[in-house]
């Protein structure tokens, strides 16, 4: 019987890792949609430089989806106060091709405040 909640425990850390994804990120985080007069290319690792540089409790890296020409930058945490939220994905930005550039769409938390997610916009677009 006193097995049994550590082994709980365990498995709840385990799955909560299991199911922070960057598709959850997009299904049920807030979408904002702007234009880019850089290539989607590089207005994707423009968007995780600037995210890298918001704050040491933030990564993100950039790859370019099954789609070409298409990019995507996912926003990781890498610490904080909050349990099972360490490296986990927080924001995922996607780029694509467009006539002038390139289109990009920003995913937010939906618990994100306001002023934080306007911050957030505010910053991951600077210079893209």
């Amino acid at each position: 019987m006193r097995l049994r909640a550590p082994l709980l425990a365990c498995l709840s850390v385990i799955l909560a890792a299991c199911a922070a994804n960057p598709q959850t990120v997009v299904d049920q985080g807030r979408r904002h949609e702007y234009a880019s007069s850089a290539p989607a290319r590089n207005a994707a690792r423009c968007t995780a430089l600037n995210a890298r540089s918001f704050s040491s409790a933030y990564t993100a890296d950039w790859y370019e989806m099954v789609k070409p020409g298409s990019y995507q930058a996912v926003v990781t945490r890498t610490g904080g106060w909050v349990p099972y939220t360490q490296f986990s994905p927080y924001i995922v930005v996607r780029a694509w091709p467009a006539e002038k550039g390139s289109q990009l769409e920003l995913f937010l938390p939906s618990g994100i405040d306001p002023q934080s997610e306007a911050d957030w916009i505010e910053r991951l677009r600077r210079g893209c």
